[in-house]
């Protein structure tokens, strides 16, 4: 029996899909494009906010921003933050603008020491499949999820119940891990290359809560009395 023809591969479905990436690739131009004037509409709100700052008039910044151009807190922080990156990492922002901007929003609030990492490599494991994915090619919630275990966040699960097991070294390691991890996330939020909000905050007391579980499993940590011959 004559095996049937991929629907997939008739002339007018090829057509349309070079066609799709044709324009595909021209939209990314143009998101590129956009990303580049946001940058700079916050390095001017950037410059503004410091000439504000100097005033003795503490809410002229929010005044400004919201009677005079128009901006909510976070759009401006959004733009403000392109800006930074742009300035940081100017090799990086040209392949990092082409992507789509809530996706761009999420790289510029990385710490700087984890964007240099995408820079020389941009690409991620997959929550899925644990397979290296190019970050272009993810979209915004995989993406997110894949930055989280990045930045060493597991996802926050309402009421889960931690059951340590493992070997008494495994237990240390694991332990020793979670507080790491904690302090790296108490490092970034004080040396500004990262903000203290509710994911964060929650991350923190994750991995601190994992440590204390960790710790309170007595057991594990005792060392088995050897028995006489």
């Amino acid at each position: 029996m004559a095996k049937l023809a991929d629907v997939l591969d008739s002339p007018e479905i090829r057509r349309r899909t070079q066609r799709v990436l044709e324009l595909k690739d021209k939209a990314r131009q143009a998101q590129a494009g956009l990303a580049f004037i946001l940058a700079d509409l916050g390095a001017e709100l950037i410059a503004a906010k410091a000439a504000l700052d100097r005033t003795s008039d503490k809410t002229a910044w929010l005044r400004w921003l919201s009677g005079h151009v128009k901006f909510s807190i976070p759009s401006a922080e959004n733009y403000m933050r392109l800006a930074r990156l742009r300035k940081k990492f100017v090799t990086g922002y040209e392949f990092f603008a082409r992507l789509p901007l809530a996706a761009l929003y999420l790289i510029a609030a990385l710490p700087d020491a984890l964007v240099k990492r995408l820079e020389a490599d941009p690409r991620l494991p997959s929550p899925k499949t644990g397979a290296l994915k190019p970050i272009e090619d993810m979209d915004e919630r995989e993406l997110k999820a894949a930055l989280a275990r990045f930045k060493g966040r597991r996802p926050t699960k309402p009421g889960r119940k931690r059951a340590p097991a493992g070997t008494r070294q495994e237990l240390a390691r694991a332990a020793i891990k979670s507080l790491r991890d904690a302090m790296q996330d108490m490092q970034v939020v004080n040396d500004g290359s990262g903000k203290l909000d509710s994911d964060s905050k929650r991350a923190m007391l994750d991995e601190l809560d994992d440590a204390r579980a960790i710790v309170l499993h007595w057991k594990a940590w005792v060392t088995p009395e050897k028995r006489r011959s």
